[in-house]
């Protein structure tokens, strides 16, 4: 028996097929695995076998395969309507476990259980995002205290870590980077000792009882400047980002006018201090203009967004990435990107269209949260995961 959660529009989801704006079914490698591969092997006619067949790359028998799309990246067993042919003709056991499984994700602990599901899809993120009325995200199943007791002492410190996070995020009198950047803070001190188990769940609950206490005085040594953003850091860290965003090629109506000032300045900049500071004092225009847009528009929304990307992600309980840090650095990586281009969307503007926010969200997750090749680049550049060296940045967020 365990906590549960449920994303509440989860049993109620269904895809929208022909009529979604961003079919799944382009631009993703999917693996097929050999049960189905069998199953393929063994459809009586000929033509649709072969057919099928032909389209996988040579393999190695009893092995997986992948699909080859097509050069415009659809997958090749899509018809003019966007629909699986094979699914119409046989049924959903003939297509991949991804596919029938998509947008749908099932993060298990020793002692909680997720169902939740990927931001990736624009029915989920118009479903859990942009309904006004929704309180919670999720439907919440807990153990009992006496039951919990029946847990091992590291299921204890993931159920603290878990709340410890659900507190700071949901202390909503306070300003959203500010919490981001104490919980990282904390993640960044504890991480070590996290990580061997050194730290305790009274540690954890202690400071669980004081977080309103700590946002306070944090927020208030931000406004004294005890704290602050240091322009170097922040510079080099927000350049990273607008870089990444090129590199995995997010579409150029969510980026500025090539013409644009923060664009010229960054594009033409070196890796000196002064070309650091330069781009940061340039994005001080853009995020006092955005900070109030999004800070009573888009609170909400902003915060269930976060919730849902770090229990998609395991964070902090069953990190998808082999370990927490990891998972931390790339969701709070992929954030940021969100940041950065919608800094970019609101510098001329007083709103931005719940459409056009849908789909910019619906681009990060696809070009970004579904592609490995960060969490290599963070295996391989370990310094990287030392967010305590540039997490003032976080407190620029939304």
């Amino acid at each position: 028996m365990k906590d549960t959660y449920t994303l509440k529009v989860i049993e109620s989801f269904s895809c929208t097929g022909s009529q979604c704006p961003r079919t799944c079914c382009t631009g993703w490698q999917i693996e097929v695995e050999t049960d189905l591969l069998e199953k393929w092997r063994a459809i009586p006619d000929a033509g649709e076998r072969e057919g099928i067949l032909n389209i996988l790359p040579e393999g190695v028998d009893g092995e997986s395969q992948v699909l080859m799309h097509e050069d415009d990246l659809r997958c090749p067993f899509l018809d003019k309507d966007d629909l699986c042919k094979i699914q119409i003709k046989h049924d959903q056991s003939y297509i991949p476990t991804t596919c029938r499984e998509y947008p749908r994700i099932n993060v298990e602990t020793a002692y909680r259980g997720y169902q939740t599901a990927s931001l990736s899809c624009p029915e989920i993120v118009r479903l859990v995002l942009f309904d006004k009325h929704m309180e919670s995200p999720y439907d919440v199943f807990r153990l009992q205290p006496d039951q919990f007791k029946q847990q091992d002492s590291h299921a204890e410190v993931n159920y603290s870590l878990d709340k410890f996070v659900d507190n700071i995020l949901n202390q909503d009198k306070f300003p959203l980077g500010l919490r981001l950047f104490y919980m990282t803070h904390f993640f960044s001190d504890f991480f070590e000792h996290v990580q061997h188990s050194e730290i305790k769940p009274a540690q954890i609950d202690g400071l669980n009882n004081q977080i309103k206490q700590t946002l306070y005085d944090a927020n208030l040594s931000i406004k004294q400047k005890k704290i602050k953003v240091d322009p170097v850091t922040a510079g080099s860290y927000w350049k990273s980002i607008y870089s990444l965003c090129l590199s995995r090629d997010i579409d150029k109506v969510f980026m500025e006018d090539e013409t644009s000032s923060l664009t010229k300045v960054i594009e033409n900049s070196g890796d000196t201090h002064d070309d650091y500071i330069k781009i940061y004092e340039m994005l001080q225009g853009y995020i006092k203009h955005s900070r109030p847009i999004l800070s009573t528009q888009y609170r909400k929304l902003l915060k269930t967004y976060i919730q849902v990307y770090f229990k998609n992600n395991g964070f902090p309980l069953a990190p998808r990435d082999k370990t927490t840090s990891i998972t931390l650095v790339q969701c709070m990586t992929g954030l940021s990107m969100l940041q950065l281009l919608l800094w970019m969307q609101l510098k001329n503007k007083n709103t931005i269209e719940d459409s056009f926010l849908q789909e910019l969200i619906v681009e990060v997750q696809r070009k970004y949260a579904h592609n490995l090749s960060t969490v290599n680049y963070l295996e391989e550049n370990s310094h990287m995961l030392q967010i305590g060296l540039y997490n003032t940045c976080f407190i620029d967020l939304f």
